[in-house]
């Protein structure tokens, strides 16, 4: 991708000597995928001799111009054989134009319509200046043939347009298109007033009724043959399954005297259950009473504890208030006496500095002298 001078983008892609097999044989080998290494069964069956792709918004670099548009080309090698196309889009219109060498691979063959020792080819040219189609091809695999020969040129004098187009299935069902135009003085396909004929040959749906037909006659046979077997079989199924109903019959017999043994014996351990349900009920109703005596029991025991626990915490509060006022008449006796003795001090304070302040002034200014007098 280049980024021009200018707003706008340009992306230029060029390929020479593309070996795509050996490309994919060596992805195998660093892979270790030993299917991918056989691709091609070690020969280089896909070449791109030369490809480009140039896509411009019409763009400027390093001095240099790039007009807008669109052009793809490519040469590659298929099994030895050469294809190559050349197609571009710009202001003027669109142009393409190719050709694949004709080959035979297995029952497929690709060569021009026109001449089976030639190339397909096609030309198509779409511009202010230029308007032609030109198709020269032709498909045949097996009983299956696909041929498009088109000639259309509004340039010649007089312009033209020829078509042949050719659809055929195992040489019985075939449909034939021809197309053809006298052009005149017209200057666009768009005005064209085209004329065609169609030829549509075989005999497809004869070759399937034919079929039907066929398969009918044989499944006819198939059933008369067989109906008399398939009677006696039948009589024979029938006797066999008439036995088999018989011996049911006398085992469903013996199974309804056991069934009606069961019945009885059921019954009886029905009953036997219903006592066993009335004297676990009765049990069942004494346990509930002797359950509901507990429960109020219990009910009167946790009453007494709430109220005696109730009564210990309100013991317990009252005893922390009595406390907490002792503690507080306490705290105020002691905070009356500290302010009381801190007025003391500073009353003591006071006259200790107006009666002996000058005194010690001068006891302390004797002493110095004193020292002073000694030192000398």
């Amino acid at each position: 991708m280049k980024v021009s001078e200018t707003d706008g983008e340009m992306l230029s892609v060029s390929v020479d000597k593309f070996n795509v097999c050996k490309i994919i044989r060596y992805a195998g080998q660093l892979t270790e995928i030993k299917e991918l290494q056989k691709i091609g069964n070690g020969e280089d069956v896909f070449i791109i001799n030369q490809g480009s792709l140039y896509i411009s918004s019409g763009v400027g670099i390093g001095g240099k111009s790039y007009p807008r548009g669109i052009s793809a080309s490519a040469s590659v090698t298929i099994f030895d054989q050469t294809g190559q196309f050349d197609a571009r889009v710009d202001d003027s219109g669109f142009t393409g134009k190719g050709s694949i060498d004709r080959f035979k691979l297995g029952a497929l063959e690709v060569s021009a319509a026109s001449d089976v020792t030639k190339p397909a080819t096609f030309d198509i040219a779409m511009t202010q200046d230029e308007q032609k189609i030109k198709v020269d091809g032709m498909i045949h695999y097996h009983d299956i043939k696909l041929l498009a020969l088109v000639d259309a040129d509004l340039q010649k004098l007089p312009p033209m347009f020829n078509a042949h187009l050719l659809l055929e299935f195992t040489g019985q069902y075939k449909i034939d298109f021809f197309f053809n135009a006298s052009l005149g003085s017209v200057k666009s396909l768009s005005e064209v007033n085209l004329d065609f004929s169609a030829l549509i040959e075989g005999d497809l749906f004869d070759l399937i009724c034919d079929g039907v037909n066929s398969f009918l006659d044989r499944t006819q046979k198939l059933v008369d043959q067989g109906f008399d077997s398939a009677k006696q079989k039948l009589e024979n199924e029938l006797s066999e399954k008439n036995k088999e109903l018989k011996s049911l019959q006398e085992d469903l017999e013996r199974r309804d005297q056991g069934m009606k043994e069961h019945e009885k014996k059921r019954q009886h351990d029905l009953e036997e259950a219903k006592r066993k349900v009335k004297e676990n009920n009765d049990k069942l109703a004494a346990l509930e009473k002797d359950v509901k005596d507990a429960k109020k029991n219990k009910e009167d025991a946790e009453k007494r504890y709430r109220n005696e626990l109730k009564k210990q915490q309100e013991e317990r509060n009252e005893i922390v208030a009595r406390k907490r006022r002792e503690y507080e008449e306490k705290l105020r006796k002691l905070e009356n006496d500290e302010r009381d003795y801190r007025t003391k001090k500073e009353n003591l304070e006071a006259t200790h500095r107006t009666n002996y302040g000058e005194k010690e002034t001068a006891l302390a200014w004797f002493k110095q002298h004193k020292e002073d007098t000694w030192s000398e």
